[in-house]
């Protein structure tokens, strides 16, 4: 039997259909990573797996198993009893969680994106999202001393994992611990999406944000809502809030319902500009695409979107309403190829997989 040889368990339960931020840097990091340890790796899921992904996952000779439950079952009960049952070389957790109950002989590795749910400000509106919040924290807090590596998306993330928590010298490898989101590169596009909502190319620019308070969307708002004043021609657009929101209903602002990634590509590369007004991030993979498909990204003065911008963005206050407003206002004229050239150079998913294989230690 296949899973008798694995070597290598992987929770994928975050590459759901409709996944988000941490599922698209799953999926994206283990199809290459595959590539060459296919045949190796046991995918495991709690719920429906992305039927794309699991496609190419089989071709690259991936195993899986579906195990339905809640997510803690999974990694506190079941993981731990495959490795007794399996004994297989290493277990990767690409999600924030992972089992708390370590199998002797079995390494742990761990990607811990960011420590936004650590912070008391940060209070997720519905009952699912709180529950969550308490199981990450309850694991890192409890567990993080049974990893034998940790790694993280970003230098910025993993410098606060390594102030806020202790663990031994070995557990993070400087040079191979940040694993960089990367793109995936599609020329597919829908511009039908544009006529749906109403918008005129050069006419609107874009957000991908969401009601969490670490994605600073009031701020957003109301930045806009004064931006407008000053010209009432452009509109606002912003994908990842389900629904139009009345609390957030304000003039010049369509809020759009899930959208596909060639709509979605279609949307960034007809904006004005991509807008990223976060306070935290553990990386912030819009950044990527709108510097890809449209070259111009407006992002918050935070030390991630920093590291990962560098001088290739516009960057605003994210406390300060009048600063975002000066920069909306502002119409730079961008290089378009170099800002292509500086995600697929900077941002490689090949670097970042072999990353992951040397802190399996294969």
């Amino acid at each position: 039997m296949r899973l008798f040889s694995s070597k290598l368990l992987v929770n994928v339960s975050v590459v759901h259909v409709n996944h988000r931020g941490m599922g698209e840097f799953t999926k994206r990091l283990l199809l290459d990573f595959m590539k060459e340890h296919g045949e190796k790796v046991v995918l495991l899921s709690n719920r429906k797996i992305d039927p794309d992904f699991l496609s190419e996952a089989k071709l690259l000779g991936a195993s899986k198993m579906i195990l339905p439950c809640p997510l803690p079952i999974l990694e506190q009960l079941l993981i731990p009893l495959l490795c007794i049952f399996l004994r297989p070389q290493a277990c990767y957790f690409p999600s924030n969680t992972f089992s708390v109950l370590k199998v002797p002989g079995t390494k742990y590795v761990a990607t811990i994106h960011d420590l936004i749910f650590m912070s008391d400000d940060y209070l997720p509106n519905s009952v699912v999202q709180r529950i969550g919040k308490i199981y990450r924290k309850i694991t890192l807090i409890w567990g993080i001393r049974v990893l034998d590596k940790v790694s993280s998306v970003s230098r910025t993330a993993l410098s606060e994992i390594e102030s806020r928590f202790s663990f031994r010298d070995d557990v993070v490898e400087p040079e191979n611990s940040v694993l960089y989101n990367s793109l995936s590169i599609c020329n597919g596009y829908q511009d039908s999406i544009l006529s749906k909502y109403s918008v005129e190319e050069g006419k609107y620019f874009y957000s991908i944000s969401g009601i969490s308070p670490n994605k600073n969307l009031p701020f957003l708002l109301r930045s806009f809502s004064k931006f407008s004043e000053q010209d009432s021609r452009v509109k606002l657009v912003v994908t990842g809030v389900k629904g139009e929101l009345s609390e957030y209903a304000i003039d010049r602002v369509v809020f759009t319902d899930y959208v596909s990634d060639d709509e979605k590509r279609s949307l960034i590369s007809n904006s004005l500009a991509l807008v990223m007004p976060s306070k935290e991030e553990g990386f912030g993979i819009p950044i990527l695409e709108g510097l890809y498909y449209n070259g111009r990204v407006i992002a918050s003065d935070i030390p991630v979107f920093r590291e990962i911008g560098e001088e290739m963005i516009e960057y605003f206050d994210p406390h300060d309403e009048t600063s975002l407003c000066e920069v909306l206002s502002t119409d730079k004229i961008v290089d378009k190829i170099e800002a292509k050239n500086y995600v697929t150079r900077r941002f490689s998913v090949r670097d970042s997989s072999r990353k992951l294989t040397r802190l399996l230690g294969w």
